[in-house]
């Protein structure tokens, strides 16, 4: 098609070119959506209890009676030692957690097999981490009789 001046006019009207921009509204409603909906349908689980003994008032614990651990840091770790105890000589048990949890199971499994009344007392000083702590005591209690779920933590404060 030719206009009377003589310029040419194009077949179809030029559109406005739109701009790329993408609407994330919907994605992030959907993405909202679905979380509300996994912590809706999510089942927590609860942490692993172990049967806990009532706590008596003023009821010593014997310490030449007891197992006894000293938890003691060291550098980044723990060191876990016992006392001279009984026939059993000072042990001092390794710095690496995976071997030290063995090494305390088979130590107080040994002592409990010959008297099964001994208790566990753990004396941790007031730098080491309760995690630590929790570690030696789950050590303890793999050894699974009536004594390991006697556990009883003492903490000693240290001078700072």
């Amino acid at each position: 098609m030719t206009m009377q001046d003589g310029a040419e006019q194009p077949l179809m009207a030029e559109r406005e070119i739109e701009d790329p921009e993408m609407d994330i509204t919907p994605m992030i409603d959907i993405t909202f959506l679905l979380l509300i909906f996994f912590l809706v349908a999510s089942k927590m689980d609860s942490p692993a209890s172990g049967e806990l003994p009532t706590a008596v008032a003023n009821r010593p614990i014997m310490a030449d009676k007891a197992i006894v651990l000293n938890i003691e840091k060291q550098g980044d770790g723990i060191k876990v030692t016992s006392p001279q105890q009984w026939d059993q000589p000072a042990k001092e048990f390794s710095g690496d957690m995976d071997t030290l949890t063995g090494e305390v199971t088979e130590y107080v499994g040994q002592i409990v097999a010959v008297d099964e009344e001994k208790q566990v007392l753990l004396q941790a000083s007031g730098l080491v981490k309760h995690r630590d702590i929790s570690k030696v005591a789950q050590a303890v209690g793999k050894v699974g009789t009536d004594s390991s779920k006697s556990l009883y933590v003492a903490v000693k404060q240290v001078g700072q």
